[in-house]
């Protein structure tokens, strides 16, 4: 388990009475499945998030969907690297069913300069198409909030070992309130 059940069904309850416009749930680690069969055959999937989690992440997806909780969107990171990603019900499977989306801070400074992405990606995301958005550089995810729409800007720098390195969105994308998943904005 991730969350250990006493803290599933306080989650559980939480979701069922929500009436906010927008879910947010703040995770230190992704949900989200990313399969690196391709790069690594020894190790599909990561044991340090929800990869290593499948059980508890099937019944915190099934909560999302069951609750009906509004626009859920969840905020991760701790592991390097932006991502944006549809949550899907069966990751296995491109048109299941999405629940929610997720956007995953990078670090500042972790790990040196980063790159445009990881190493393999081009092979890891033939796998994962539920990922809307990749980057390996250091920055943060700057997120805007409406009524209408939640839109998460990937702001990140060249490189951190450089002083005054200017900040740019590497990418930005948007969810609309009512439709579950993520677009390009």
């Amino acid at each position: 388990t991730m969350l250990g059940e006493a803290q599933e069904r306080w989650l559980e309850r939480n979701l069922s009475n929500a009436t906010a416009r927008w879910t947010v749930l703040g995770q230190q680690v992704c949900t989200f499945a990313l399969d690196r069969s391709r790069v690594n055959p020894g190790g599909q999937f990561s044991m340090d998030t929800w990869d290593g989690y499948a059980p508890a992440r099937d019944r915190l997806y099934r909560m999302l969907r069951e609750t009906k909780a509004p626009n859920p969107v969840v905020l991760s990171g701790d592991i390097h690297l932006h991502f944006g990603a549809d949550l899907k019900m069966n990751f296995a499977d491109p048109a299941s069913a999405t629940v929610a989306v997720e956007f995953t801070n990078s670090s500042i400074t972790s790990n040196g300069d980063g790159a445009e992405a990881m190493a393999g990606w081009d092979r890891v995301h033939a796998d994962n198409p539920h990922v809307r958005f990749h980057s390996a550089r250091r920055g943060y995810v700057a997120c805007t909030v409406t009524d209408r729409t939640m839109k998460a800007e990937f702001r990140t720098v060249g490189r951190v070992s450089v002083p005054d390195e200017p900040v740019r969105t590497a990418g930005a994308l948007v969810v609309e309130a009512g439709r579950p998943g993520c677009q390009p904005a």
